[in-house]
């Protein structure tokens, strides 16, 4: 067999803190079995705070089974990627006619009995199937060559996004027999010639499945049949990604943008892996939850002290006033408050209450009374959360004394 542009290995291996970027395996009139741009490995392969990026499998001629722009997984064990990415890796093949059997698979090529996908990025990847091949082909990040008995692909607090098949099926995952699982995943702008984000064909007699274990978030259109009960299939503008960059922590992610819907997205009892057991960190290794409860995806949008913005008095009469502004809880539950008085030391509190914790700004009013008529009035808005507490400067209006 050929492919492997840096490891071509039957051994386990165990990677960690590791980077394999511009690799490339060309393969011309192969057999079976021939792929990875950067890994072909016969044995279980561990992969823990890597990075795979813009490595290449290139095959042209015949070709059965072949493909993983970054890897080529044959083995009875499983892939496992924890805390790493997968970016920007392809899978090129040029037929169009004479590519046979299950090819594509621009990041990881699996013909395994099912692999772990948890707090990993898998972004960017392409598989390049020239027109009229067969239906078998495809997979922008991921193909799975699963026999019916594998106990199928698990994704746990991953984020699968901007992958692409535009001549093949599933933009980020093409099924081939057994089953892939969801669970707190992130799936957005995803595209193919059919299955935009996943797709499921036979293995010869076994069809493939896609269920979740709920709280998932995919852009339209879904088709990772993403059917639980907190699932979200929404506008891809709605689930606020940012680009691939460093956000702190030992790989690239994909932040989350304020105002991300996947913030506190999962139910509060329910940062949990497969298993039940509780998740306790993201991918660049931050705590879990940051918010009120985890969020969908790899990335942990990290909290901050609120903001406010925008404050002024309005409505004043000779014994009140309204205070009004905007404040953003930055994803942990805020309370606000008006502290006033004649002077700086700010003899009197307003509360407020809660404001959420999400992470836009909201307006808020809130009405002082009681005021002397005819006086200097300070006061100053007060926003805490479990972060912090921001103050705003003093401010100040006059009562009419008539």
């Amino acid at each position: 067999c050929q492919g492997g542009g840096a490891i071509h290995s039957g051994p386990i291996l165990h990677i960690s803190d590791s980077t394999f970027r511009s690799n490339k395996a060309t393969v011309v009139d192969g057999d079976c079995c021939h792929g990875g741009g950067a890994i072909l490995n016969y044995a279980a392969l561990v992969l823990v705070r890597d990075t795979l990026s813009n490595n290449i499998f290139d095959l042209t001629g015949v070709g059965c089974c072949n493909g993983g722009g970054a890897v080529q997984d044959d083995d009875t064990v499983g892939l496992v990627a924890f805390q790493s990415t997968i970016s920007g890796n392809q899978a090129n093949f040029h037929g169009p006619t004479n590519v046979y059997g299950a090819n594509g698979a621009g990041g990881i090529y699996e013909d395994t009995q099912g692999s772990r996908y948890v707090d990993t990025t898998i972004s960017g990847n392409s598989t390049n199937i020239s027109p009229g091949v067969f239906s078998n082909q495809g997979g922008g990040a991921i193909l799975a060559l699963l026999g019916g008995a594998d106990p199928g692909d698990q994704f746990l607090h991953s984020t699968l996004a901007s992958n692409s098949a535009p001549h093949a099926a599933g933009g980020a995952i093409l099924n081939v027999g057994g089953s892939s699982a969801f669970k707190n995943t992130l799936i957005a702008g995803n595209t193919a010639a059919t299955g935009a984000d996943c797709a499921n064909v036979t293995d010869g007699s076994t069809m493939g499945t896609l269920t979740s274990s709920d709280y998932n978030l995919a852009s339209k259109p879904s088709t990772c049949h993403l059917t639980a009960s907190h699932d979200r299939v929404v506008a891809l503008s709605a689930i606020g990604l940012g680009a691939l960059a460093n956000n702190g922590g030992p790989t690239l992610t994909r932040a989350l943008l304020g105002g991300s819907l996947a913030i506190n997205g999962v139910g509060t009892k329910n940062c949990t892996d497969f298993s039940g057991h509780p998740v306790a960190v993201d991918q660049r290794n931050t705590h879990r939850p940051q918010g009120t409860s985890c969020d969908i995806g790899a990335f942990e949008f990290t909290a901050r002290h609120p903001s406010v913005r925008g404050v002024r008095a309005s409505h004043v009469t000779k014994h009140g006033a309204t205070i009004s502004g905007k404040v953003d809880a930055n994803a942990a539950r805020t309370t606000l408050s008006v502290q006033w008085g004649t002077s700086k030391h700010y003899k009197h509190t307003v509360k407020l209450g809660s404001v959420g914790d999400g992470t836009t700004y909201r307006s808020f009013h809130l009405a002082l009374k009681s005021l002397a008529a005819g006086h200097k009035i300070h006061y100053r808005v007060v926003a805490s959360n479990s972060v912090g507490t921001l103050r705003t400067k003093d401010a100040t209006f006059r009562t009419p004394a008539h």
